[in-house]
């Protein structure tokens, strides 16, 4: 297991995030990072069979690419932990390609989805065994986590709704699995994530609710306070990605940016939503 570093064309930055006025009220949020592209990964450990990959171009971004063939598994987690007890915002989009056909329940789509974790257990979280490949999502009986899982396969052993839903996953500090009996909440009514489309995802967590938008439209509301569901470290955990295709069918799944931002009170208590749609408008070319 190692931290990979890719340097030269589409190098991210850390940036701050822009303060928004409230009311007439100026708030501030702190921007924990940013990652506008993944030219430059110094902070990330990517473990399995991801990769920062490019299309070639002078100008085309790298991307997070978390599945590319069969039989993929991929964790990838910022070195830094965040503090996840209190207000947050995460922002990312993603886009699905080279969906493959195959049999199933829909044989036009790919498989099998990603995941976006909170853990508290290492930087460099990967388990590799038949339980986390495929219908796994890369994470399934991992202890102490949240998962909000991108799921693009009807697994029928896990009970999942559909091919294509979101959805939260939870048991306490207990091992949190794949099965729909550890979700707390899931979205079906929602447009094919296989589709080749770019989706931006908002999440936004304040204790007590997280509320998860896709495209900007909210899709799923969930009761939760992290603090009493994980074991953290005052107040912090790490963050990351999981994701993993079986034998078949299988697709590509790019990250195309990603941003964090601890989300800090006013003064008089009117709380800013920072970071929306902040990373919205990074396009990766076709």
């Amino acid at each position: 297991m190692e931290r990979h570093s890719t340097g030269g064309r589409g190098q991210s930055a850390r940036i701050g995030i822009g303060l928004l006025a409230i009311a007439g009220l100026a708030a501030s949020a702190s921007a924990d990072f940013t990652f506008g592209d993944f030219g430059s990964t110094d902070d990330l450990n990517l473990q399995g069979s991801g990769q920062f990959a490019s299309e070639g171009g002078d100008n085309d971004p790298f991307v997070l690419r978390l599945t590319d063939g069969q039989r993929a598994l991929t964790s990838v987690w910022h070195d830094q932990k965040q503090n996840v007890a209190d207000a947050w915002e995460v922002n990312f989009s993603f886009q699905v390609t080279n969906v493959s056909s195959g049999t199933g329940p829909d044989p036009t789509k790919g498989a099998d989805g990603f995941a976006f974790l909170i853990q508290n257990t290492s930087p460099t979280l990967y388990v590799d065994t038949a339980s986390t490949r495929g219908g796994g999502l890369g994470y399934n009986q991992f202890n102490n986590i949240v998962a909000v899982e991108f799921d693009m396969w009807k697994n029928a052993r896990a009970g999942d709704l559909n091919g294509n839903h979101i959805s939260v996953h939870n048991n306490f500090a207990n091992n949190t699995s794949t099965l729909e009996s550890h979700s707390l909440g899931a979205a079906t009514n929602i447009p094919n994530m296989s589709d080749e489309s770019i989706y931006d995802v908002r999440l936004a967590y304040t204790p007590g609710t997280l509320e998860i938008f896709l495209n900007e439209q909210s899709v799923l509301t969930v009761a939760m306070n992290i603090a009493e569901r994980m074991v953290l470290d005052n107040g912090s955990a790490w963050i990351g990605f999981t994701a993993a295709t079986g034998a078949q069918p299988w697709q590509t799944q790019d990250i195309l940016n990603w941003g964090f931002a601890e989300i800090v009170p006013a003064p008089s208590g009117v709380a800013l939503l920072a970071g929306a749609g902040l990373l919205a408008g990074r396009r990766r070319r076709r």
